[in-house]
């Protein structure tokens, strides 16, 4: 993998995502950043056309229809 160099912004979250390819990108993750929440970020680096993030305690889905290539995010309460 070749060194790359990304701008970051003070007090913001990133995912650093490696395709299976190779190629690469720098995602800002959506964080509320609220101490009564757990900040869930759940991203469809998969071949399926979409996904869901299902919580087996809750019995259900937290983050749903997820596209390929794309990402979702929740706050849960923690």
């Amino acid at each position: 993998m070749a060194p790359t160099t990304e701008a970051i912004q003070p007090a913001t979250f990133y995912s650093f995502v490696v395709g299976a390819d190779g190629t690469t990108a720098l995602v800002v993750d959506k964080i509320t950043r609220n101490p009564a929440q757990a900040d869930v970020t759940f991203y469809n680096l998969s071949d399926l056309p979409q996904v869901d993030l299902y919580v087996p305690q809750a019995k259900a889905v937290a983050i749903e229809d997820v596209a390929a290539g794309q990402g979702g995010a929740v706050a849960l309460k923690a």
